[in-house]
C-alpha cells in the first residue's frame, strides 16, 4: 500500500465515523483516484447532503455504491481508523493534495527532460500551489494554540538522540566542513551505509535509517569507485545525482519543494556540497541563511541533514565563504589534519594517502562535544588509528625513562629526528619537547645551562 492510498483510506474512513467533517473541509471528488475510492466519497457525501448522520451505515454504503467486492472494500476502510479532530482531518487534506501535486511536478519534469530544457515557469503555478496548502488558514477556532507553556515543555518526553553516538544528533542540521580532498566525501559515504544498515562506524553505534545522498558535485564516475572500494552494499542508501532526472533542484530555487515530498520522513539527507546546492554568492550571507533555512524546515519534519562545506586552503578549522553557515547550524563536525611530523607539508599542499586526520566537533553546537576520533585516508576509506601525537609522546617517555635518561636537550632531539618522532624541523621539536615539560617528563637544569631529561614518574638516583 502506497503512502497515498493509505491517506485515501484513513480519510474515507474517518468520514465513515464522522460525516460532519465535510463541513470544514472543501474535500471533492478530484482529491481521489479513480474508482472504488473515488465511489466511496460520492456516495459518502450524498448521504451526508440526504440526512445528515451522526455516522455512516455501513450497509447503506455498499448498497449505494453496488459492485462486486464492494463489501470487502468498505469494510477495509475501518481497518485501524480512528476518530480525528478537524484539525487533523485537514492536516490529511493537505498532505493527499501535496502529493498530488508532486506527482504532477515530477511528470512534467520527467516530461521536459525527454526534451533537454526545463521550464520552471510552466510548473510554477502547482509550486505556488503547494505553498498554499502550506500556508493554508483554518477556523482559528479548530486550530490547536502553536504555543505551549513552560511547564508543559518541561512535560514532554523528549530528549537529544544521536544518529551516531556522540558524534552525529539526530533531526539536526548539522554541517561537515574540512578542506578540499581531505576525505569528506568518504566519510559521509561510509556514514551512509552504516546508517542505512544500522551498522557501527569509527567505533560507535548508530540508529538505522533511509539515506538519501544527494551529490551536486562529484562526477558519477568517481562516486562509482568509491561506492565499489568501500564495498556499499545496502540498499537502503540512495544516491540521487546530478545526472539523474530530475536533477536534485537548488535549495535557491522554486523546485526545492520536491524534496519535501520526495524524501522519506525519517532520513539521512547528505548535500554534498553546501556551495553546490545554490546559485547565489558564495560569501552572501543572505544565500547561506536562505538555504539553512530550507534544511531546517526538512529537520522540522523528521529528517536529520548533514551538509558537507569547504574550508580555506590556509586555515582547515574555519569554515570558506560566510560564517552564517556555522551560525545557523545546529551542529558542526571539523575535519582537519592531525598535528604532528606528518601533518607539517605546506598550507595549502595535497593530502597524501595514510596522512593522520581527525575529526570531532567543530566551532559550532547545540549538543555534547563529541571527543576527537583519528584516523588515516588509505584507498578503501577512512580507518581508525592511535592519535600519533600519543604516540609520539610514549615514545618520547619510554626512551627517557631508558637510554635517554639523564640525557641533555639535544641528545634527546637527535635521537627524535633519527627516529621521526614528533616534528620534523629542529626548531618546532625543540618546541614540542619543552613543552611536554611537567606533563609528560621532566627538565632539570644541568651544568652550564644544559637542559636535561627525566621522567615524571622517576627521581635521579
Amino acid at each position: 500500500m502506497t503512502r497515498t492510498t493509505e491517506i485515501e483510506r484513513g480519510l474515507l474512513g474517518a468520514l465513515v465515523l464522522q460525516p460532519a467533517l465535510l463541513e470544514n473541509s472543501d474535500l471533492r471528488d478530484s482529491d481521489f483516484s479513480p474508482g472504488p475510492f473515488r465511489r466511496v466519497f460520492a456516495a459518502i457525501t450524498k448521504l451526508w447532503e440526504e440526512t445528515r448522520p451522526a455516522t455512516i451505515d455501513l450497509a447503506i454504503l455498499v448498497d449505494r455504491i453496488g459492485g462486486d467486492h464492494v463489501g470487502e472494500f468498505v469494510a477495509s476502510l475501518m481497518d485501524g481508523n480512528i476518530r480525528l479532530s478537524p484539525n487533523n482531518f485537514l492536516g490529511r487534506v493537505s498532505e493527499l493534495r501535496r502529493r498530488a501535486l508532486t506527482s504532477r511536478i515530477l511528470a512534467k519534469i520527467e516530461q521536459q527532460a525527454k526534451t533537454g530544457e526545463l521550464d520552471l515557469e510552466e510548473i510554477r503555478g502547482d509550486l505556488e500551489a503547494y505553498d498554499g496548502i502550506n500556508r493554508q488558514a483554518f477556523d482559528p477556532a479548530e486550530q490547536i494554540s502553536p504555543s505551549i507553556s513552560f511547564p508543559e515543555l518541561r512535560a514532554m518526553d523528549i530528549h537529544v538522540e544521536w544518529l551516531i553516538d556522540g558524534l552525529l544528533p539526530e533531526n539536526s542540521v548539522t554541517v561537515l566542513y574540512g578542506r578540499t580532498s581531505i576525505g569528506k566525501s568518504w566519510a559521509c559515504l561510509m556514514i551512509a551505509e552504516a546508517v542505512s544498515a544500522g551498522l557501527p562506524i569509527f567505533g560507535r553505534a548508530t540508529k538505522q535509517r533511509p539515506v538519501v545522498y544527494i551529490d551536486m558535485e562529484n562526477p558519477l564516475t568517481v562516486m562509482k569507485d568509491r561506492a565499489e572500494a568501500l564495498n556499499m552494499r545496502s540498499m537502503n542508501a540512495k544516491i540521487w545525482h546530478s545526472t539523474m532526472e530530475p536533477r536534485p533542484p537548488k535549495f535557491d530555487s522554486l523546485g526545492w519543494a520536491l524534496y519535501k515530498t520526495t524524501l522519506p520522513s525519517n532520513a539521512l539527507v547528505i548535500i554534498d556540497t553546501s556551495r553546490s546546492a545554490h546559485d547565489g554568492k558564495e560569501n552572501d550571507s543572505d544565500v547561506a541563511a536562505l538555504v539553512m533555512g530550507r534544511c531546517r524546515e526538512l529537520r522540522d519534519m523528521g529528517m536529520t541533514v548533514l551538509i558537507l562545506h569547504h574550508t580555506p586552503k590556509a586555515n582547515d578549522r574555519e569554515l570558506k565563504a560566510s560564517g552564517a553557515w556555522a551560525d545557523l547550524a545546529d551542529h558542526t563536525i571539523c575535519f582537519f589534519k592531525s598535528k604532528g611530523r606528518d601533518s607539517e607539508e605546506e598550507d595549502g599542499g595535497e593530502i597524501p594517502l595514510g596522512s593522520p586526520l581527525c575529526l570531532g566537533t567543530g566551532k559550532k553546537t547545540r549538543f555534547a562535544p563529541s571527543e576527537i576520533l583519528h584516523m588515516i585516508l588509505t584507498g578503501h576509506g577512512l580507518e581508525l588509528t592511535e592519535d600519533p601525537e600519543t604516540k609520539d609522546i610514549k615514545r618520547v617517555r619510554a626512551y627517557i625513562a631508558g637510554a635517554g635518561y639523564g640525557l641533555i636537550q639535544d641528545r634527546i632531539a637527535d635521537w627524535c629526528l633519527e627516529e621521526k618522532v614528533g616534528r620534523a624541523s629542529r626548531k618546532k621539536l625543540l618546541d614540542w619537547l619543552k613543552k611536554g615539560a611537567g606533563k609528560h617528563w621532566q627538565i632539570e637544569n644541568g651544568l652550564k645551562n644544559s637542559k636535561r631529561y627525566y621522567p615524571i614518574e622517576g627521581s635521579r638516583t
